[in-house]
């Protein structure tokens, strides 16, 4: 019966994924954390579309800022298809985790690596490595440091749209620049659930990487089964 866990259904995106390249724990940050907290619009054809985000930067597949994946300015309504965001994703995500393995300089289980790795995917590489829940972590202080992902959650707006972040119950101060920093209700939800994720209490998170053990073990059950059956018989040749 453990040869069942064989034939668990593994979400086909994951599965995809992990043939693209990522490793099969990226793979659950993945299609756990980052792309269902990433806005996206999809066309009727399947199509990513590329938009503008609440504030007000060029966003095209599941995050990606700046350029896209062949070079060029990302540009409002500009399509996509789902092979190259997921190219992209595998390559930027990969990239990212190799930020955190380099500013964590101790082990990390799996759960906290998903966590770390999908709060670096969302506030950038340069921010997480310099935070002071990446020193509480190589520090030892593993409570501490998940409990640091919380204070992540703002976003910069100018006077106007503090002034509507305000109105939805937020708060607000204002920066050297003139700008305001102001809590985002949706960044809140993203790092409650990536400190849940941390502390090794998200049940999703947890079922998906209990399937990936499962995975594995068969592989070692059946190398153990297979040595221990008797030889096989040795053929002789009887005259008829």
């Amino acid at each position: 019966y453990e040869l069942l866990s064989l034939f668990t259904p593994m979400n086909i995106l994951q599965k995809r994924l992990i043939a693209a390249g990522l490793s099969s724990v990226l793979a659950v940050a993945a299609v756990t954390q980052i792309i269902p907290q990433e806005g996206q619009i999809v066309d009727n054809q399947g199509n990513h579309v590329a938009y503008i985000d609440m504030v007000g930067v060029a966003t095209a597949c599941w995050g990606l800022k700046g350029k896209d994946m062949h070079g060029n300015r990302i540009v409002p309504g500009t399509k996509y298809t789902q092979q190259e965001c997921e190219t992209t994703l595998v390559k930027d995500l990969k990239k990212f985790n190799d930020t955190v393995n380099k500013a964590v300089t101790v082990e990390m289980k799996p759960y906290e690596e998903i966590a770390y790795t999908s709060l670096a995917w969302n506030i950038g590489t340069a921010a997480f490595s310099n935070s002071t829940l990446v020193k509480q972590l190589n520090a030892g202080d593993r409570e501490a440091a998940c409990k640091g992902i919380l204070d992540w959650n703002r976003a910069t707006f100018s006077s106007h749209g503090a002034k509507t972040q305000i109105k939805n119950g937020e708060k607000c101060t204002v920066k050297k620049d003139g700008n305001y920093s102001c809590t985002v209700r949706g960044l809140t939800n993203r790092r409650n659930h990536e400190f849940e994720v941390c502390e090794g209490r998200d049940a999703e998170v947890n079922a998906a990487l209990k399937e990936l053990e499962a995975l594995e073990k068969p592989s070692e059950a059946i190398k153990e089964w297979r040595s221990e059956l008797p030889p096989a018989p040795v053929e002789t040749n009887v005259p008829s």
